[in-house]
Formats: C-alpha cells, sequence, structure tokens
C-alpha cells in the first residue's frame, strides 16, 4: 500500500503541473486572441528632412516594439522591463567585435615582427660566415694557378669579341627570317576572318528569319485560342456562385480593411505642384477620402509654390479574434468553394485553349 500510495502522489503531482501547464497555455491564447494589439505611426517630413516613428504594444505596453528614422534608424523590442532586441546592443557587439579583432591582429603582428627578427640575425650570421669562407677559398684558387693560364686568359678576350659580333649577326638575321613569317600568318588571318563574318551575316539573317516566323505563328495561335479564352471567361462570370462568391469575397475584405485601418489621425499636409490644373486634380482625388480624416486632418493647398510637407499621426488597433472569425468564414463558406470550383474551371478551359 505505501508504494502504491506514493505512486498515486507522484502522478498527481505530475498531473497539477500539467494541468496548470495548459491554463497558462490557454490564457496566454486567449490573451493573444481578444487583446489587441495597439499601433502608433508619425511621420515628419518638414524642409526637406525626414522623421519616422512607430511603435505596435500588447498587453497594456508589456510587450512592445518600436522603430525611430531620424537619419539613422534605430530599432527596440522590449518585454516588461527587459530588453529583447536593440539596435544599441547590435551597434556595442559590432564594436566590440571590431576592438577583439584589431587586438588579435596587433598581437599577431607583434609575434610575426619577433620572429622575422630572430630568423633574419641568424640568416644574417649565417651568410656572413659562408661569405668569409668563399673569399678565403677563391684567394686560395687565385694564389695556386699557374702563370701560363693567366697568359691564356689574356689572349683569349681579343677572339671571344670577334665570336661575339659574329652571333649577334645570325641572331639579327634569325629574327627577321621570324618577322617576315609572322607578318604572312597575320594576313593570312585576316583574310579567313573577313570570309567568316561574311558567314556569319548570312547566319545571323537567318536567324532572325526563324525567330520572326516562331513569333508569327505563336501570334496566330494566340489570337485564335482568344475565341476560346472569351467563352471561358464568359461562362465563368455567368456560372452560378460567381457573383455571389466575388460580393461576398467584397464585403468580408470591406471589413477586414476597416478593422486594419487607423482610428485616429491626427496632423497637416501642405502640397503645391505649381500648376493649376494638376493641383485641382489631387485634391479631387483626396475628396474620395475625405470621410476618413474630415475634421481631423487638415490639407492646406499651396496654388502658386511646388512643394510637399506633411506631419501626421495615426493610430489604431487589431484584433486577432475577429482577423481569425473572417478567415474562418471564408475557409468554410459554400459560395467562395463554389467561385473556387468556376474559377478551376475556367483555368482549365485556359490551358486548353
Amino acid at each position: 500500500m505505501g508504494i502504491i500510495g506514493v505512486l498515486l502522489a507522484i502522478l498527481k503531482v505530475i498531473g497539477i503541473i500539467l494541468l496548470s501547464i495548459l491554463g497558462l497555455l490557454l490564457i496566454i491564447i486567449l490573451l493573444f486572441l481578444f487583446v489587441p494589439f495597439v499601433y502608433k505611426i508619425r511621420v515628419k517630413y518638414v524642409g526637406k528632412q525626414l522623421e519616422a516613428d512607430g511603435e505596435v504594444s500588447f498587453l497594456f505596453r508589456l510587450l512592445r516594439a518600436r522603430a525611430i528614422y531620424k537619419e539613422e534608424l534605430s530599432y527596440e523590442a522590449k518585454a516588461a522591463f527587459f530588453t529583447l532586441i536593440s539596435s544599441k546592443k547590435a551597434d556595442e557587439d559590432k564594436e566590440d567585435g571590431k576592438e577583439r579583432r584589431k587586438e588579435n591582429k596587433a598581437a599577431d603582428v607583434k609575434a610575426e615582427d619577433t620572429s622575422l627578427k630572430t630568423t633574419e640575425a641568424r640568416t644574417s650570421t649565417g651568410i656572413t660566415e659562408r661569405k668569409a669562407a668563399k673569399v678565403e677559398a677563391d684567394s686560395k684558387q687565385v694564389n695556386n694557378q699557374p702563370e701560363s693560364i693567366k697568359q691564356e686568359d689574356s689572349n683569349i678576350v681579343d677572339g671571344t669579341q670577334i665570336d661575339r659580333k659574329q652571333e649577334v649577326c645570325g641572331q639579327v638575321n634569325e629574327e627577321n627570317k621570324v618577322g617576315k613569317k609572322a607578318k604572312r600568318k597575320k594576313e593570312k588571318k585576316q583574310k579567313s576572318k573577313k570570309t567568316k563574318k561574311k558567314y556569319n551575316i548570312f547566319a545571323k539573317i537567318e536567324e532572325i528569319k526563324e525567330k520572326i516566323d516562331a513569333k508569327w505563328t505563336a501570334f496566330k495561335e494566340d489570337f485564335l485560342s482568344l475565341n476560346n479564352k472569351k467563352e471561358a471567361v464568359l461562362k465563368f462570370i455567368n456560372a452560378e456562385g460567381t457573383a455571389d462568391g466575388i460580393f461576398y469575397l467584397l464585403t468580408q475584405s470591406k471589413i477586414l480593411v476597416k478593422m486594419i485601418l487607423p482610428k485616429k489621425i491626427k496632423g497637416w499636409l501642405r502640397f503645391g505642384t505649381g500648376d493649376v490644373y494638376t493641383e485641382g486634380q489631387y485634391l479631387t482625388y483626396l475628396c474620395f477620402v475625405y470621410p476618413l480624416y474630415a475634421g481631423k486632418f487638415d490639407i492646406l493647398p499651396e496654388w502658386d509654390e511646388e512643394v510637399i510637407e506633411v506631419d501626421a499621426s495615426f493610430s489604431g488597433k487589431i484584433r486577432m479574434f475577429a482577423m481569425l472569425l473572417i478567415g474562418l468564414k471564408l475557409l468554410f463558406s459554400k459560395k467562395v468553394k463554389a467561385l473556387l470550383r468556376n474559377f478551376n474551371r475556367c483555368k482549365k478551359s485556359f490551358a486548353k485553349a
């Protein structure tokens, strides 16, 4: 009974630990789904100087990531009071690595210098000893030579000069012969190149003709298959479920865009093109987005000056649960499935055409 009781107690502890781990995972998943991600963005461009600041936070800024651009990019990611990633840390690590490399290089250079000095000292002592030994040996040989050999050496000098002149003349004649042969070879090569070029031009013309013919045949085939493709597209549009599926996709994407778009907009925009006509065109385009920025964002047109300056801040929230719901709706929707079926049929008919 005692062993069974110990085993049951161990199993009970393991079960409690597993349940607590599962509970923690569930809490984390629920927080991730229902607690929104808050983002804030600020962009400033005044006097041809760009400044940008962006931050994403989660769970009352316990988890946050920030990026700032002001002449240089700097970023930082924190969990509560602990920094996970930081540009300052990366720069410090790079600097430390560079300093270490420099120190290692300096140590290696010092070691090489010491080794070179020792080797040079050894070699210099050896060379001096060898030179002294050679000088002694040469002096002994010269002293030991008989007087008849010395006289022969003095008589040979005049004869060697004559022989050298004859050798130089022979070399000049041989070089002239070699130069003439090289000229003849060059002339032959130039002639062969000219003939090759002519043949290459004809071959290129034939290649261009073949390419034109291939393109023309491909164009004919595409033109003939256009009728079949047109019929396939009309079938896809007129098929049952395509219109409903497209409408459903548009409505769901509209909801998703509304969720992602910023809820708070502040700032101003000052712009001018220098032309009244183009300025009016841009203002008409901005009128379509007027419901988003009305009373929150000021637009200041400049009619006579060519300039663009902006100082704007945006903030919004993203809920993962709502995005997951939209994704599941699209995944299990019958309308979307019918649309995909019709699209695959259209694709197959395109491939046949």
